[in-house]
């Protein structure tokens, strides 16, 4: 996966999503947090995934 080498990598590929081809606004502080909270997430299961980790090492 090109964006998951780091955590601010997916949140800037999410926020892309989100706004460019979803029209949704990120306009809140609440709404930015929460993002970035998922690519966190993200993030954690890419590295816990063998397959995954071996790929972006």
């Amino acid at each position: 996966m090109k964006y998951s080498q780091n955590i601010n990598s997916i949140y800037l590929c999410l926020k892309k999503i989100l706004t460019d081809y979803m029209d949704m606004e990120i306009s809140n502080l609440e709404d930015d947090a929460e993002l970035k909270q998922i690519a966190r997430s993200i993030y954690e299961a890419v590295l816990s995934d063998d397959a995954f980790k071996q790929t972006i090492e």
